[in-house]
């Protein structure tokens, strides 16, 4: 009876000292913790130029800042019309109000809405919760209300084109 007890004793104080090692990660080494993005004004403006820089750096032409929206918004108006007329499968739709959830056209606007509310809140999430006396109260200020305006437009954006959509 003793050796049973004492062999459960040792399985119950076991693991709070062997796997001290195993339970610990470190962090990955190729990505920056927010830590050590907001610790000065220097550094949390060049995440906010970030979003910015993700916004207008692009190759597709269906994004919300690169023309997509622009077209989009005209199509479903009937300020113009498809150049293929009703051949066209991605812009027809568009035209007739009858957008489908596989259009590819349209697929662009609602991704890059929500990578850029995305962005902001990461912004919005790191600015309030720095503790940085380096990051000045001029800069919280500035960044959070660009981070806010961003995603307003967003969500105004995807409101347009997709009707009530979901708050992130």
């Amino acid at each position: 009876m003793k050796k049973n007890t004492i062999s459960w004793l040792m399985l119950a104080i076991l693991p709070a000292f062997s796997c001290s090692k195993l339970i610990e990660i470190d962090p990955p080494i190729n990505t920056v913790g927010t830590d050590k993005v907001f610790q000065n004004d220097e550094k949390a403006n060049a995440a906010l130029a970030g979003l910015y820089s993700t916004m207008i750096n692009t190759t597709d032409m269906n994004t919300l800042c690169f023309g997509g929206a622009t077209l989009a918004g005209s199509l479903l108006s009937g300020e113009i019309y498809p150049s293929l007329g009703s051949i066209d499968e991605t812009y027809n739709p568009l035209y007739n109000n009858n957008v489908l959830s596989d259009n590819g056209g349209i697929l662009p606007l609602w991704k890059d809405g929500y990578k850029y509310i995305y962005i902001a809140n990461t912004l919005l999430d790191g600015i309030a919760g720095s503790n940085s006396p380096a990051l000045t109260d001029s800069a919280r200020r500035q960044i959070t209300g660009e981070a806010k305006l961003i995603r307003a437009w967003a969500h105004m954006q995807l409101a347009q084109f997709f009707g009530p959509v979901p708050w992130s």
